[in-house]
């Protein structure tokens, strides 16, 4: 499937849209939190609002349904 990454502020606000990211993926785990996982460009400005105070919505890009919200919890930087 599809997705399109979204960041939105604690109302629901719309932040920004993570046009460059890069392989989006989503797992859904048993007695354990799901997961979401993406890559971006080291060069994208908007990779500066992903923060703890936002949160990060997966949504379908077939349907346009919101898939799940999430809270940011773990960042890798992975530069070469």
């Amino acid at each position: 499937m599809k997705y399109i990454v979204e960041l939105h502020d604690s109302s629901g606000g719309l932040v920004a849209i993570i046009e460059n990211a890069i392989k989006p993926s989503y797992t859904e785990n048993i007695n354990q939190p799901n997961e979401l996982s993406f890559n971006i460009p080291s060069n994208d400005s908007k990779e500066a609002s992903i923060t703890l105070a936002n949160e990060i919505w997966l949504r379908s890009y077939e349907t346009g349904a919101v898939v799940k919200r999430f809270r940011l919890s773990t960042t890798k930087d992975v530069r070469s």
